[in-house]
């Protein structure tokens, strides 16, 4: 996977990393492993994992330790035919939703 990097912007590498896979994912791009996106990119394994830390943040993957990186299922999927797409989100979630 190639990502266009700025070395010379003042937007640090993870978030650049962040916010192209974040437009790869809701494409319905696969994540790649970190170790091989930082090699590839020629980033510390850090800034790879600091970027997916953010993605998951934000609910677009989930990770498994010693598995690696998933894009997160949409939460229209999570709540199956006929419920509200927050049905199957947790409960904190739900509850956060509610006071906005």
């Amino acid at each position: 996977m190639r990502i266009p990097l700025d070395r010379d912007s003042a937007v640090p590498l993870y978030r650049q990393i962040c916010r192209f896979l974040h437009d790869e994912i809701r494409s319905g791009a696969r994540l790649p492993a970190s170790r091989s996106l930082a090699a590839g990119l020629g980033v510390g394994r850090l800034t790879v994992t600091n970027a997916y830390a953010e993605l998951e943040a934000e609910g677009l993957i989930y990770q498994k330790q010693g598995s690696g990186a998933y894009v997160a299922p949409s939460p229209a999927a999570l709540a199956g035919p006929g419920l509200s797409p927050v049905a199957g989100w947790p409960l904190w979630q739900q509850e956060l939703l509610g006071r906005a």
